[in-house]
């Protein structure tokens, strides 16, 4: 729907996520990646018990299996080293894969995998380079990804306190984050331009404090 129902707001009406030639393939890419990682995480995170975990985690791990085949396979041929489906052309499959996988490591693996188990950036090494080459070279893409406030975001929910706390909500960034992702101090200056005072997390998450900006990297 927001692909063409909003048509007359849109800056550019020119770009289409959901061209009519791919969206069998996009369709089938969502069907794995949806019910296997965007709510896979959540259904091995919050599950009542080992075996519904267990059995999540499995069915987590093949979509990621099956999204970096299909990078492989397009690499392989030659006839997309870019993107999820065939052709040249960046699609809603490969935005909806973004969302989760940019988190996947710092937030996902740590918090609701207990940190056991594989990660985009050591394992998946096609995937990894797709969340970067979006996270570089889609337009609007990097101003609006800031993934030390989402790991801010997961440590202050009370629920989670157990494991993502304000507390060790500094170290889980600087060694969960991706290995190219800004540190800490090189993203402060920015926060100003996202509406957040420039010392952000400072009087919102009581776990950092000035010597832990400074000494972040």
């Amino acid at each position: 729907m927001f692909n063409y129902a909003f048509q007359d707001l849109a800056k550019r009406p020119e770009v289409d996520l959901y061209p009519q030639a791919l969206r069998a393939e996009i369709n089938e890419v969502n069907n794995v990646l949806y019910p296997g990682v965007q709510n896979g995480v959540y259904t091995a995170g919050f599950a009542g018990d080992d075996d519904t975990h267990d059995k999540a985690r499995v069915t987590l791990y093949e979509a990621l299996d099956d999204a970096e085949r299909r990078l492989a396979k397009k690499t392989a041929s030659s006839s997309n080293k870019m993107w999820l489906c065939e052709g040249t052309t960046f699609t809603m499959a490969d935005l909806w894969a973004f969302c989760h996988h940019f988190r996947f490591d710092a937030i996902y693996h740590f918090l609701f995998l207990r940190g056991r188990g594989k990660t985009l950036e050591k394992d998946y090494p096609l995937l990894a380079a797709h969340v970067k080459r979006i996270y570089d070279d889609v337009p609007g893409v990097a101003a609006t990804c800031d993934l030390h406030c989402a790991v801010v975001g997961y440590a202050i929910l009370p629920s989670l306190h157990k494991t993502l706390t304000p507390e060790n909500a500094p170290a889980v960034f600087r060694d969960s984050k991706w290995s190219w992702y800004p540190s800490l101090k090189e993203l402060l200056p920015n926060r100003k331009a996202h509406g957040l005072p420039p010392d952000y997390p400072l009087g919102y998450c009581t776990g950092y404090t000035g010597e832990d900006l400074k000494q972040s990297s």
